[in-house]
C-alpha cells in the first residue's frame, strides 16, 4: 500500500499538461509604447508561445535579435485597458511568466518589454483567449496579409491615410455566422475600436462596431446562408486620421486564396469584355448581370488578379 500511495502523490503533484497553445513570430511593436518610449527596432523580431495550464496562462517570448545588455523583461497586462506590470524570468533571450486570475474563455491583452542597452524594445500587443489553441477547426476560411486600402473611401475622406506595415485578416464560417478578424500591424498612436462596413448587393451598407483587443478587431456577421457572398472592409481611427482596409469578398462555407479579394482599383478603360470577369458596384457588392445591361454608373471589374474601375 505504501508504494501505491507514493505513486498517487507523485501523480497528483505533477503539473498538468498544456490544454491550449498558441505560437507565432512577429517584428512589430505596440504603438502606444513605441511612441512614448526611447525604443530600439526589431530586425529579426521575436517568437511567442502561450499555453493555458493549470496555474494560468504560461507566456514565453524569445528575442530573435542579439541585443547587447539585455538585462530584464516585463509583462504589461493591458486587459480591458487596465494596467498591471510583472517582472518576467529572463533566461538568455527568452522571457517567461505565468499570468493568473483569468477564467476559461476570457480575453486577455498584454505586451512584453525587454530592457536592452541604449533603450527598450516592445512586442506588439497580444490578444489571447484563455483555453484557445489558435487553430481554427474549420477549413471554411480565407486569410491573408495586405497593405492595400480602399480607394473610394480613402479618396473621399480628407483624414484618410495609407498603410505601411499593413494588416492580417481572416474570414471564416462558424456556427454563429461569418467571423471576421483583422490584426493591424501599424504602430499608430490612439487606435480605437474599428468599424466594419458590410456591403449589400442592393447598394446599401451597414456599419458595425467591432470588438477590440490589443490591435485585433473582430466581429461575427449573422444572417448569411451557405454559398452567399459577403463583402466588407474595416475602418480604423487613430489620432486625427483614419484608414480603410481593402474590400474583402468571401463566400460563406468556402476556403479561398487571399488573391480572391478585391485589392486597389485602377481606373482603366482598356477592358477585355470578351474575357471572363466579375462585376461589382461602386460599393464593392457583386453584381450578377451582363455589363452591357447595367444602368449607367461606376463599376469595378475584376479579371484574374487585376481589378479596374470603369464607367458604364
Amino acid at each position: 500500500m505504501k508504494k501505491i500511495y507514493i505513486i498517487l502523490i507523485a501523480l497528483l503533484t505533477m503539473p498538468f499538461a498544456a490544454q491550449a497553445q498558441c505560437t507565432g513570430t512577429g517584428n512589430t511593436q505596440d504603438g502606444e509604447y513605441y511612441s512614448t518610449d526611447h525604443c530600439k527596432e526589431w530586425t529579426n523580431g521575436y517568437s511567442w508561445d502561450f499555453q493555458t495550464v493549470a496555474g494560468g496562462i504560461q507566456i514565453s517570448v524569445t528575442s530573435l535579435d542579439d541585443f547587447e545588455g539585455m538585462g530584464a523583461a516585463y509583462l504589461f497586462d493591458r486587459t480591458n485597458n487596465g494596467f498591471a506590470e510583472y517582472q518576467m524570468t529572463l533566461n538568455g533571450k527568452t522571457a517567461t511568466y505565468t499570468l493568473q486570475g483569468y477564467s476559461q474563455g476570457q480575453a486577455v491583452s498584454f505586451v512584453v518589454k525587454f530592457l536592452v542597452a541604449g533603450g527598450d524594445i516592445f512586442t506588439k500587443r497580444f490578444a489571447y483567449s484563455v483555453g484557445d489553441n489558435c487553430q481554427q477547426g474549420t477549413a471554411a476560411a480565407c486569410s491573408g496579409h495586405s497593405t492595400q486600402h480602399d480607394v473610394f473611401y480613402t479618396e473621399h475622406d480628407a483624414a484618410a491615410t495609407s498603410f505601411e506595415r499593413g494588416y492580417d485578416w481572416k474570414m471564416e464560417t462558424t456556427p454563429q455566422g461569418v467571423k471576421i478578424t483583422v490584426e493591424f500591424l501599424e504602430q499608430w498612436v490612439g487606435m480605437t475600436a474599428p468599424y466594419l462596413f458590410e456591403f449589400h448587393e442592393n447598394g446599401t451598407m451597414n456599419e458595425h462596431q467591432m470588438q477590440w483587443a490589443g490591435q485585433v478587431a473582430s466581429y461575427t456577421l449573422s444572417g448569411y446562408n451557405e454559398g452567399e457572398e459577403v463583402t466588407i472592409l474595416v475602418k480604423i481611427a487613430y489620432a486625427l486620421h483614419v484608414a480603410f482596409t481593402q474590400r474583402l469578398t468571401y463566400t460563406v462555407g468556402s476556403a479561398c486564396n487571399p488573391s480572391d479579394a478585391i485589392t486597389d482599383v485602377i481606373a482603366d478603360k482598356n477592358i477585355d469584355f470578351n474575357a471572363p470577369m466579375e462585376i461589382f458596384n461602386a460599393l464593392g457588392a457583386k453584381v450578377n448581370a451582363d455589363f452591357n445591361s447595367l444602368p449607367k454608373g461606376v463599376y469595378i471589374i475584376r479579371q484574374g488578379k487585376l481589378t479596374r474601375k470603369v464607367m458604364r
